[in-house]
């Protein structure tokens, strides 16, 4: 599997949408994975909550990022450069070389300005989002909503120099993959079956993905619905799917089950002193 799809396949696995936002017009993009997020959210609801999110991103930016604050600074450095331009051939050269230089200066510290007058309008954004996700996620039970902001470093061809760029996205929680949801089946594998699945081959577990024979572990089942299609049953997450469950989803279900499971305690440890002067006094009555 190679990383592009293993990329797509963790991101569905872990039953998340990644809605981002256009650093141009600074709204949601289409909205990606419709068909998983609606049976969770109603389509109306939905279009409501675009709209929404798409108001909050322009009223913040508008109060706290205005537009004549961000390029107020240009429009000033730009002026004084000008009258730097003029004092060169016009007037006195040392004061043009001085407006011009100025000029220079200000011009990168509106640039400053303008980064900063940015960064604390998405601040205000994220703060407006987190309570109206609080809102809004009352008439979605299960579903849950984040603003993530995401820094990527790129280096210029043929330089050392690297510039940061921003992805700024929603993240869509939901519950499970509901176009894969069944009618959950208990699975009727005897204790002994369960417990030899997954150190002895099974012929009836093997199903075929990218190439490979896949031995379900003993959290796997497999059944068919009414028509006779084979589906999977996962009882570590409670959830069905059409498609096998790959190697990688396999060894990530592993971890977690580890982390989950503590060992036993030690049986052979001695019994405490307490307990021991317990047993001594009723032993004397």
């Amino acid at each position: 599997m190679n990383i592009g799809r293993r990329r797509k396949f963790r991101e569905q696995w872990l039953n998340k949408v990644k809605w981002g936002i256009d650093d141009k017009t600074h709204t949601l993009l289409p909205v990606p994975y419709k068909n998983r997020i609606v049976p969770m959210v109603k389509e109306k609801d939905l279009e409501d909550f675009q709209e929404r999110c798409d108001e909050i991103i322009e009223t913040e930016m508008k109060t706290h990022a205005p537009k004549y604050l961000q390029f107020g600074g240009h429009v000033i450095a730009l002026l004084v450069a000008i009258l730097g331009a003029i004092a060169l051939t016009e007037a006195s050269a040392a004061v043009g070389a001085v407006l011009f230089v100025l000029g220079f200066l200000l011009f990168i510290l509106a640039f400053w300005y303008r980064e900063q007058l940015i960064s604390k309008g998405w601040k205000r954004i994220g703060q407006a989002f987190q309570n109206y996700f609080k809102e809004f996620s009352q008439q979605t039970p299960g579903v849950a909503y984040e603003f993530h902001v995401q820094g990527k470093h790129r280096e210029a061809d043929g330089s050392k120099r690297a510039t940061v760029h921003y992805q700024r996205y929603i993240v869509i929680y939901l519950p499970g993959d509901q176009h894969h949801y069944h009618k959950y089946v208990a699975d009727k594998r005897s204790v002994g079956e369960i417990l030899n699945a997954d150190s002895k081959p099974q012929n009836t577990f093997k199903p075929e993905i990218d190439g490979e024979a896949v031995t379900l572990p003993y959290w796997w089942a497999c059944a068919q619905d009414q028509t006779g299609k084979t589906y999977y049953i996962n009882n570590l997450k409670h959830r069905t799917q059409w498609t096998p469950p790959s190697l990688e989803q396999i060894e990530m279900e592993r971890t977690e089950l580890a982390a989950i499971l503590d060992p036993p305690e030690d049986d052979s440890e001695e019994p405490s002193q307490d307990v021991e002067e317990t047993e001594e006094s009723s032993e004397r009555i």
